[in-house]
């Protein structure tokens, strides 16, 4: 007698591991938008722009949206890429100074920003003040 064959959802290995490059997921993305904007070009292809010229430039208007956004993404992938290369030779110490130098310049960047809020609330107080006075002596 033949065992019954177990029927159900497999799970791989593999998928309930973290994945060995954090940046494989996003490589995947631009594989699966270059296929996008393949799949949208044939079709572009298949459209006769003299007969239906409003659909036409509405799929050629699409494949230009993602080839930008496409080389948008490259570019900061390529910054990710670069920035995770040269951290990972850095030992636990230098990543928490990195960290806390990083956490300080963020505080400096608010206290500056509440300098030049500060700033132009003074600059509005100061306009408002002298209509007010010039109000009173006319």
């Amino acid at each position: 007698m033949a065992k019954p064959k177990k029927r159900g959802k497999k799970v791989s290995k593999i998928s309930k591991q973290a994945p060995a490059d954090p940046i494989a997921p996003i490589t995947a993305a631009f594989a699966a938008l270059h296929d996008v904007g393949d799949l949208l070009r044939r079709r572009l292809a298949e459209i006769d722009p003299l007969d239906h010229p409003t659909r036409w430039s509405a799929v050629n208007d699409q494949i230009r949206g993602i080839e930008d956004r496409l080389g948008e993404l490259r570019s900061e992938h390529q910054r990710v890429a670069m920035a995770r290369a040269e951290l990972r030779e850095l030992d636990g110490e230098e990543l928490a100074a990195l960290r806390a130098a990083t956490t300080r310049l963020a505080g400096l960047v608010q206290a500056a920003e509440r300098v030049v809020a500060l700033t132009e609330a003074a600059g509005t107080l100061l306009l408002a003040t002298t209509k007010a006075i010039e109000k009173l002596r006319a």
